[in-house]
């Protein structure tokens, strides 16, 4: 992120400018990895969805173990 600011990237253009960065020294294994990631992320994120749904809407006290 430093060498993207000394470069002039800012704001949006941050991330994308890190991401090549990081493809280029990884020979193309960032994105592997961060696909990998985003997948798990989702799978998650899913079991938690599948788990606040069996809960009755509006209900806001904590259950299970403390």
């Amino acid at each position: 992120e430093a060498a993207a600011r000394r470069e002039g990237v800012s704001g949006g253009d941050i991330t994308p400018a890190v991401l090549t960065v990081l493809v280029e020294a990884t020979g193309g294994a960032a994105v592997t990895a961060n696909l990998a990631l985003a997948e798990s992320n989702a799978a998650v994120a899913a079991e938690i969805a599948v788990a606040l749904a069996q809960y009755p809407a509006g209900q806001t006290e904590r259950v299970g173990p403390s």
